[in-house]
């Protein structure tokens, strides 16, 4: 992983000094997506929180797919959540998906 890092990223960081510290880097967003890439095996893992979704409750589900993001959601959802998905009609709930998929972000 540090060659491809090398390789791909290492150019782009830009290095800043602080004294207490030494030297750190800071990374544009394109490089650390490619190391989150190269450290999972090449996957970048997807996630979404409750919160993202409107609710204030603090669950956030993880996953490598955006199916097992959703239906881990679904999964605490009908759990956590029986009130207000009781009272929700199919198309509703389709409605919530596609709320899903547009606010599904990469971890």
């Amino acid at each position: 992983m540090i060659n491809e890092f090398n390789r791909g990223m290492g150019r782009n960081a830009r290095p800043f000094s602080n004294s207490s510290q030494g030297m750190k880097f800071i990374f544009p967003r394109s490089c650390i997506t490619r190391m989150k890439q190269l450290e999972g095996g090449g996957k970048i893992m997807k996630k979404l929180s409750c919160k993202d979704m409107g609710t204030d409750c603090g669950f956030v589900a993880t996953g490598n797919t955006a199916e097992e993001v959703k239906k881990k959601m679904m999964e605490h959802a009908n759990m956590a959540h029986k009130d207000m998905m009781a009272g929700m009609s199919g198309q509703k709930k389709e409605e919530m998906m596609k709320m899903m998929d547009e606010k599904m972000m990469d971890a």
